[in-house]
């Protein structure tokens, strides 16, 4: 990715700037990275028209934000936005196709910013909740998200723990 933020000390805090026009193909992540116990605060700024798939489909989850469940990852929004990214999973993935404990928890708290105009080859164009993640949205914006398989294409909770999202706005 063109952003890799990995183990328990690392911290990626954007406050502003753009992350734009990458290209991220045949490989297990996304744009943004975040592994291994890392955490990430998106303040402001913009992580946008990226593409993060693989050529020939497959089974890889790929997105913008990719947050990994290994070591409790965390991602914390309060401002910016995530638009007009395409890939396996769009926007943001949060979680584990494949867990590997069962201890571990990917977390993911909207309390700002925007999530929209991005598009999935496969599930949850806004938000993609799969296996041991946790997701709350307080505040912020999911929108105008695109998922190729499924019908809801703003959010999917795959086997997940029931996010919550009490004053968001999911168009």
């Amino acid at each position: 990715g063109a952003v890799v933020v990995s183990g328990n000390d690392a911290e990626f805090n954007m406050t502003g700037g753009t992350i734009r026009d990458n290209t991220f193909n045949n490989q297990y992540g996304g744009t943004v990275r975040i592994a291994f116990g890392a955490k990430f605060e998106m303040n402001g700024g913009a992580i946008c028209e990226n593409e993060t798939k693989l050529p020939s489909g497959g089974a890889i989850n790929n997105a913008a934000v990719y947050v990994e469940a290994a070591a409790n990852s965390s991602f914390y929004m309060k401002g910016g936005q995530i638009t007009g990214n395409y890939g396996d999973s769009g926007g943001v993935f949060i979680g584990e196709p494949a867990p590997s404990d069962f201890s571990s928890v990917a977390t993911m708290e909207m309390n700002g910013g925007s999530i929209s105009g991005n598009t999935a080859d496969k599930y949850g164009g806004g938000i993609m909740v799969c296996g041991q993640a946790r997701v709350t949205v307080n505040k912020g914006e999911i929108s105008g998200n695109t998922a190729i398989i499924g019908v809801l294409a703003n959010f999917l909770c795959v086997a997940s723990r029931i996010p919550s999202w009490p004053k968001a706005m999911i168009r």
